[in-house]
């Protein structure tokens, strides 16, 4: 047993039963919350992509009457 899982187990021992329920509780709740983030990368990734759309949208434009005109594109001075 690592020290931290021994520190643990020596902290809850003197805890009542209802308290170290408490913390099996949240114990299996990081477990499994760390399994969703192993197995659902598409879940994490849209919500990268939301943040980043959130930060990037004070930056969008009414581009709706742009007209691109190759030839002006392309002209050399």
């Amino acid at each position: 047993m690592s020290s931290i899982a021994e520190r643990v187990f020596e902290t809850v021992k003197s805890l009542s039963d209802e308290q170290a329920a408490e913390v099996l509780d949240f114990a299996e709740f990081l477990k499994v919350r760390r399994l969703a983030q192993l197995t659902a990368p598409e879940a994490v990734q849209k919500q990268r992509k939301d943040e980043l759309m959130r930060e990037f949208a004070r930056f969008q434009i009414d581009m709706s009457d742009f007209k691109f005109d190759r030839e002006e594109a392309n002209a050399r001075r």
